[in-house]
């Protein structure tokens, strides 16, 4: 059965990312440091997870309105130690992030989080606004741990822009806390050609005894309501 689930996610990634993949092995784990990106005026280039994380602490005071966030190779966000650094999400209820985050068909591997300390919500972004575009991005591995945290998802916590041609494949942990979903927690905004293919239990079972391991690959979101484990548990834009 393990083999069945691995062989469908590569066929899925394929669908959704059209690329081949670094193994996490090969990929320079995250220091939990940052280092400022290369940019031309418009457009972040990623290169490490150092990079990466200098875009989520700078979102404190930026939201990388007209700006593009290139990730130029695939990241280890270095969650797989005995001591994982927690990622700190991008964007903000007070500040969400209104750029444009461009995963040029990679993917991230080891997103680690301790959502308790982000109690508005979680994810690789925390809030997403109007203006955002997320896109042609990944997540391949890692675990969110929450805890009293509502908006909960490893793409993001609220998306209120556009997401397409991603997926998640990281697992949530949810003693406590609403909104849980698989790829995004709560969502406004649209999202199409995505896809969940992570676990979320409740750190016992389950989540209500039943399997959260669900493959949606849907065309449309916008207007759809869908159950924790899919890709998103609420959709209030319909």
């Amino acid at each position: 059965m393990t083999r069945v689930f691995m062989w469908i996610n590569t066929v899925l990634i394929s669908m959704v990312l059209g690329a081949t993949h670094t193994s996490a092995q090969s990929l320079t784990p995250w220091s939990g440091g940052t280092q400022m990106p290369d940019f031309n005026g418009e457009i972040y280039t990623i290169r490490t997870a150092e990079e990466l994380a200098w875009i989520a602490a700078a979102s404190r005071t930026d939201d990388f309105a007209g700006k593009t966030i290139l990730l130029a190779s695939d990241l280890d966000l270095g969650g797989n130690g005995s001591t994982p650094p927690s990622w700190e999400p991008i964007g903000s209820a007070a500040r969400p992030f209104q750029g444009e985050l461009d995963g040029a068909n990679h993917v991230i591997y080891n997103l680690y989080m301790l959502s308790s300390l982000f109690p508005a919500g979680a994810g690789l972004i925390a809030e997403s606004g109007n203006s955002a575009v997320v896109h042609h991005l990944g997540i391949a591995q890692g675990q969110i741990m929450t805890d009293a945290t509502s908006n909960v998802g490893c793409l993001t916590g609220i998306n209120r822009g556009q997401i397409h041609h991603c997926f998640n494949m990281a697992q949530i942990i949810a003693h406590n806390g609403d909104n849980i979903g698989g790829l995004v927690g709560t969502n406004y905004g649209g999202i199409s050609y995505s896809y969940n293919a992570g676990i979320i239990t409740d750190g016992i079972d389950f989540l209500f005894g039943k399997v959260r391991f669900q493959y949606v690959f849907q065309t449309n979101l916008t207007a759809q309501r869908v159950t924790v484990g899919f890709v998103v548990p609420m959709d209030d834009n319909g």
